[in-house]
């Protein structure tokens, strides 16, 4: 590298990377990506040239512009006091600009780039410009150096600080979820917690709160009887005539009750308003009424529950759910 060369000055670079950086919108990638080149330049220009001061005998390598980050790197934490932590940072800059480049995206964000920006400006200014770079032209001083809240650390919305998400995580999960959900900052784990518990309560909120949950509840209570073996009643009580029975019931339904302390009674299906059963499902409806109305005819549930459809067809429309304003075809005992 030639020390004389001005386009090479760390100092322009730096200049230039920062009022780019200063003028760039934090969505606009490009711009920032633009920056990021500067940046980068200028500290790598930095290196070379501080190790051509330092270690002489490392000038010819380092002003080799076939000579890599990786022995930079090496030889800068050897003559020039970087860390680890300083190298890994340099690293993740270079990754970071060879994915745009490769068109594999740009991961960086505004704050990122402030920070690193930081970073250089600590090293390239930090040091004994006005013996470096003796040979360059002065740069004019520029309003962005006096910004420095620029460099600071983003603080976190209120919102999104550590007791408020504490407390939000007991008061109100779903808010809490939201948030750590939206927070890109967040580690995996905890983004996974957030998920699972909004994952919950939306399945407790489609249970409670959504139309013709009963229906579903039938929808269980038939598995449910399916999976315990429970078979579909037989066809006996289809001859169930609707109109009033004859003197002699049918032997079929001529069934007592296991104690013997009430006779056997006869089915009949009477029509009756439905306001009185409003909001309930055909279980709800045989436990509440029709069970104790049916007492000593032998009738289970299972039958009710198929027979009260096929006498009020719709019960299927209105998902096996009593309405206000019906009128339904319910069984009883003929008297």
């Amino acid at each position: 590298m030639n020390t004389s060369n001005t386009s090479s000055n760390p100092q322009t670079k730096l200049t230039q990377g920062l009022e780019k950086l200063k003028q760039t919108a934090p969505e606009d990638v490009v711009g920032l990506n633009a920056a990021l080149t500067d940046l980068h330049g200028a500290l790598e220009d930095f290196i070379r040239w501080q190790l051509a001061r330092t270690a002489p005998h490392l000038r010819s390598a380092v002003e080799d512009p076939k000579t890599g980050w990786k022995d930079l790197l090496t030889h800068s934490q050897a003559y020039l006091g970087f860390t680890e932590d300083d190298c890994n940072i340099i690293a993740e800059a270079e990754a970071e600009q060879n994915a745009f480049q490769e068109g594999r995206g740009f991961t960086y964000s505004y704050t990122d780039l402030v920070n690193y920006a930081q970073f250089v400006q600590k090293w390239v200014k930090g040091s004994q410009s006005g013996q470096i770079y003796a040979s360059a032209p002065p740069e004019p001083s520029r309003p962005w150096d006096d910004r420095e809240y620029l460099f600071r650390p983003q603080p976190k919305p209120w919102y999104r600080s550590t007791p408020v998400l504490f407390l939000l995580f007991f008061l109100l999960p779903p808010v809490w979820a939201m948030l750590i959900l939206t927070d890109p900052r967040q580690n995996s784990l905890v983004r996974g917690l957030a998920a699972l518990e909004f994952a919950i309560v939306l399945f407790l909120f489609a249970y409670f709160f959504l139309p013709m949950r009963s229906s579903y509840r039938n929808a269980i209570d038939d598995l449910w009887r399916r999976i315990s073996g429970v078979t579909t009643p037989t066809q006996v009580l289809d001859t169930i005539p609707t109109v009033p029975p004859l003197d002699v019931s049918p032997p079929s339904l001529e069934i007592g009750p296991a104690t013997g302390t009430a006779s056997a009674c006869s089915i009949v299906w009477v029509e009756e308003p439905g306001d009185a059963l409003a909001g309930k499902n055909r279980s709800m409806v045989w436990v509440d009424v029709i069970q104790a109305r049916v007492y000593g005819s032998g009738m289970t549930n299972t039958q009710f529950f198929d027979l009260v459809v096929e006498h009020n067809p719709q019960l299927t429309a209105d998902g096996n759910v009593f309405q206000v304003g019906k009128t339904y075809s319910l069984p009883k005992c003929a008297e």
